[in-house]
């Protein structure tokens, strides 16, 4: 739960420094505890146009590869973040309406050793700001028939709170043109959409998850372009952190586009 409190005001500050990103992870998951983990990113065209023209201004004479989102030698260094034994296998260019990107598929043996980061800030070159601590979500899977997969949602501690109060006082200092809610800011934000998602082969049996369509789990989920159909709503997200466990449940319930796992344990039973 108080990962999602800290989660808002860094939400606004990436999307401040990014414009319009779109990030999905989708892992597909076996009952062998093997499986394999899909990165969609988009982002609008003249924004990669301007970090192009930002990193070749920061590269020395001798340094000629040009900015791209979609970049296999990064993407093989993070198929070692993302776990031990995790291989990246294959890749393709996107581009679609505006906007380009990349679509990843990761593989890996053993979802015991994964590590998936819900900070999407690392999808853009540092532009000066401070990283943000890993959150990472983390797993563990029993085998069986059914089999239990274990999902742990990140935990705050006095570091993170510390970064959380930094990042609010940055967010902040970014401007309060969120009350105004201008053409120009609604172009910026309606692209952003971050997705985190578990697809099981297979049936779930029993799940305390707080976000279940058939056999997908969503961890996480936010889309601008229908939180802007009710500014209004959007508005009340900045007061969660005065909310208790049931109040957020219950508003969330009501704002369109947003999808947060409210429990910091996940137990999924599937076969």
């Amino acid at each position: 739960m108080k990962t999602l409190f800290r989660f808002f005001p860094i939400l606004l500050l990436v999307i401040t420094l990014t414009g319009c990103i779109d990030v999905q992870y989708k892992m597909h998951l076996r009952t062998d505890g093997s499986g394999t983990i899909e990165e969609i990113v988009y982002m609008n065209s003249a924004m990669v146009q301007v970090l192009k023209g930002f990193m070749a201004m920061g590269n020395d004479s001798t340094q000629q590869k040009e900015f791209s989102l979609f970049d296999e030698d990064e993407l093989r260094k993070e198929a070692k973040d993302l776990g031990t034994g995790v291989r990246y296998v294959s890749g393709e260019e996107l581009k679609d309406n505006g906007r380009e990107g990349y679509r990843a598929v990761f593989e890996f043996d053993d979802v015991n050793k994964i590590k998936m980061n819900e900070d999407v800030s690392d999808k853009t070159p540092s532009l000066g700001v401070e990283e943000t601590p890993e959150d990472n979500i983390t797993f563990k899977f029993i085998k069986g028939s059914p089999a239990t997969l274990m999902i742990y949602m990140p935990n705050d501690n006095e570091e993170g709170n510390e970064v959380e109060e930094e990042v609010e006082v940055e967010a902040d200092s970014v401007g309060n043109q969120d009350e105004e809610w201008t053409d120009e800011m609604k172009n910026m934000m309606k692209d952003f959409r971050i997705s985190i998602q578990i697809e099981l082969d297979g049936d779930i049996v029993e799940t305390n998850a707080t976000n279940v369509d058939g056999s997908t789990i969503t961890l996480l989920e936010m889309s601008f372009n229908k939180l802007l159909e009710d500014p209004e709503k959007f508005k009340k997200l900045k007061g969660l952190d005065d909310a208790s466990y049931e109040e957020t449940k219950e508003l969330l319930k009501d704002i369109p586009g947003v999808k947060f796992e409210m429990n910091e344990e996940v137990k999924v039973v599937f076969e």
